[in-house]
């Protein structure tokens, strides 16, 4: 019993039959600078102003702010230190979001401590270094080929095809759609001729 799956029919491009003028893409650009020669654009391009960006936290806003104004982003430092003061109100809210604050600050310091210990042994360039001998050694080039080899035989399938048999019944449709054109074209030229006939002979046409 047929399926959805077995009905499916694979599209594909025409490449290889399709013919395209070598001038259509510079024709094609000359009537895009034509249009916009003549049309008269307002400033705005009818664009509604953005609304406010909302920040989630003072830090998005604060980096927001730099990138606008064209700063460059403040090089990390590893004598970067930041002093906690006692919350000024004496309550246990406060004091909460002190320590939750003081961790955090820990974590940082924690892992600024970790990184600076990494550079100072030398294991993030002995890593990529161990990396980079693993793609030397991995051989891509013949991957890369092999499926360069397969890409242009998918691709010499398709000509084939396209110009052996898609390509035949394309010019036997096209010649087909050309001949009714054609005859659609004499009909109504023989219609308009005739109404013409009957438009200058009207005593003739009511005495039959």
């Amino acid at each position: 019993k047929p399926t959805m799956a077995n009905k499916m029919t694979a599209l594909d491009s025409l490449p290889y039959i399709d013919s395209i003028h070598e001038d259509y893409e510079q024709y094609a650009a000359s009537l895009i600078e034509e249009e916009m020669e003549r049309s008269t654009p307002e400033p705005s391009f009818g664009l509604q102003p953005l609304p406010p960006i909302q920040f989630r936290s003072p830090l998005l806003e604060r980096a927001y702010q730099r990138i606008v104004a064209g700063d460059t982003e403040p090089a990390a430092s590893g004598n970067y230190k930041v002093v906690l003061q006692p919350p000024q109100e004496n309550s246990i809210v406060a004091w909460q979001a002190a320590v939750q604050q003081a961790k955090i600050e820990l974590e940082k310091e924690r892992i600024r401590g970790m990184m600076l210990e990494l550079e100072k042994e030398g294991v993030a360039a002995e890593q990529w270094k161990k990396f980079n001998e693993l793609l030397a050694s991995a051989k891509l080039d013949s991957v890369l080929e092999l499926q360069r080899q397969n890409v242009d035989r998918i691709n010499l399938k398709r000509q084939e095809y396209q110009e052996g048999q898609v390509g035949k019944e394309l010019n036997v449709l096209h010649t087909q759609y050309q001949q009714l054109v054609d005859k659609v074209h004499r009909l109504k030229c023989a219609v308009s001729n005739l109404k013409g006939e009957i438009a200058s002979h009207p005593s003739s046409t009511a005495n039959s």
